[in-house]
């Protein structure tokens, strides 16, 4: 079986210059140039022979004038959403994603400025907060973040949430709340009748196993005690103590 000839390293092939044979499998691919925009490439011999070197102009993108946009953003100068009114934009701003969230400087019907953004400003009755003021604040207590409703969330969660990991100690076996814990006004009720942990670490415990959640049978310990009983009555306000 007779090997194919190599190519000689300067040969022209439509526009393609040959400029070295790069790997020895029957001589058939080349590193060759084109002649006319000096473009280098790896290819086989077949292709060097039929089809030339196409040449793609990249076509310029038009240049649209439009002051109205910026960065393929509509300006919503002027609009109005709920009771604020949009005067400019205040800046553009991006998050670790490269997600881009534009801020405009909103007027309240009240006279008082706010910085809004774009994917806030579509909710509905949307406000500086003055009609909070006005009509009263959805929030009850404020004590949202204490160790102590985290403690009375947790006790409600055990005794009613079928899906919760501690049901089957509690309201699987019919322990209960006290309706006077339950409730949107639940948690006030609770602190009033427990008052704040004496310690840091001080657990939710209930004298009688056997009876529910209530202001006769809880009253606050210390979370060792829990551990050395080896019972699940316990509740740990802190979030990095799992409940026992």
């Amino acid at each position: 079986m007779s090997r194919r000839k190599p190519e000689e390293p300067g040969t022209v092939f439509n526009n393609w210059k040959i400029i070295r044979y790069s790997h020895a499998i029957e001589k058939r691919f080349y590193t060759v140039e084109c002649t006319e925009c000096g473009k280098q490439k790896t290819i086989r011999i077949d292709y060097i022979k039929k089809i030339p070197h196409k040449h793609r102009v990249k076509k310029p993108k038009p240049v649209i004038d439009n002051s109205n946009k910026i960065l393929n953003h509509t300006i919503i100068t002027g609009k109005v959403f709920g009771h604020l009114t949009v005067e400019r934009l205040e800046s553009i701003r991006f998050t670790e994603t490269n997600r881009k969230y534009f801020y405009y400087i909103c007027r309240c019907e009240c006279g008082n400025k706010k910085i809004m953004a774009t994917n806030n400003l579509g909710r509905k009755n949307i406000n500086c907060g003055c009609l909070n003021k006005k009509y009263g604040s959805p929030r009850i207590h404020g004590d949202s973040d204490s160790d102590e409703h985290l403690t009375w969330r947790r006790m409600v969660e055990m005794c009613y949430n079928q899906l919760g990991s501690h049901y089957q100690y509690y309201g699987k076996k019919g322990i209960t709340v006290d309706r006077r814990w339950l409730g949107e006004a639940g948690y006030v009720n609770f602190l009033e009748d427990m008052g704040r942990k004496p310690q840091f670490r001080s657990c939710l415990r209930r004298r009688n196993r056997k009876l529910g959640f209530s202001k006769e049978n809880c009253y606050w310990s210390h979370w060792k005690a829990g551990r050395r009983k080896k019972d699940h009555e316990w509740l740990n306000g802190q979030e990095n103590r799992s409940i026992k």
